[in-house]
C-alpha cells in the first residue's frame, strides 16, 4: 500500500462487551475466538466490527506487560455476560488509517507511523488518550489475508 491518508473521524460513544488481557499481542488470539463465539451468538446485539484496543507501545514497554482489550461493540442496553465485562468508549473523534493485508505484515506497521507522523506534525489535534484501536472490518475466516481490511484509528482531540 505505501502511502497512507490519514482521516479524521468524529464519534458517538460506543458501549462494547470485552475481555482483557497482559502479554504479547500476538498471543490475543484466544481472546478473539471467545469474542467472535460471543458475537456469533448475540448477533442481534451487535453495532460494528469486532476490535482491539492496544494500550501499550511494544517498542516502549516489554512485552509481557503490553495490555489489550478484545471488543465487541453492541448496544447499549446489551448486558456482559460469559466473562466479559462492559465499557463506554467514549472519545470524540479518531485519527485513522486503513490498512489492508495481513494482520502481522511489516506493512501494517507503516499504517501505524503515518498515524503517529500525522499526530506529531498536527496543528490542529493532539492525542485524547494513549491507545490505538484496530478494527476487523472483514473476516478472516472467508477473507483472503491480502484483502483483510483493518481501520487503525488513535483518539484525538483539538489543541
Amino acid at each position: 500500500m505505501g502511502e497512507y491518508q490519514v482521516t479524521v473521524k468524529s464519534l458517538n460513544p460506543v458501549s462494547v462487551i470485552f475481555k482483557e488481557k497482559t502479554g504479547p499481542y500476538w498471543e490475543l488470539g484466544e481472546l478473539f475466538q471467545e469474542c467472535f463465539a460471543w458475537a456469533a451468538k448475540n448477533s442481534s446485539e451487535l453495532v460494528g466490527a469486532i476490535m482491539a484496543i492496544y494500550y501499550d507501545n511494544p517498542k516502549d514497554t516489554p512485552v509481557e506487560k503490553c495490555r489489550a482489550a478484545v471488543c465487541v461493540p453492541v448496544k447499549n442496553e446489551t448486558n456482559a455476560t460469559e466473562g466479559f465485562q462492559k465499557m463506554v468508549l467514549s472519545h470524540n473523534a479518531s485519527a485513522q488509517v486503513t490498512y489492508k493485508g495481513p494482520y502481522y505484515a511489516a506493512e501494517k506497521m507503516k499504517a501505524y507511523q503515518a498515524l503517529r507522523d500525522w499526530i506529531a506534525k498536527n496543528s490542529e489535534y493532539t492525542l485524547a488518550e494513549n491507545f490505538l484501536i484496530e478494527a476487523y472490518l472483514n473476516s478472516p475466516v472467508n477473507t483472503k489475508e491480502e484483502d483483510l481490511i483493518t481501520e487503525i484509528s488513535i483518539p484525538i482531540k483539538k489543541k
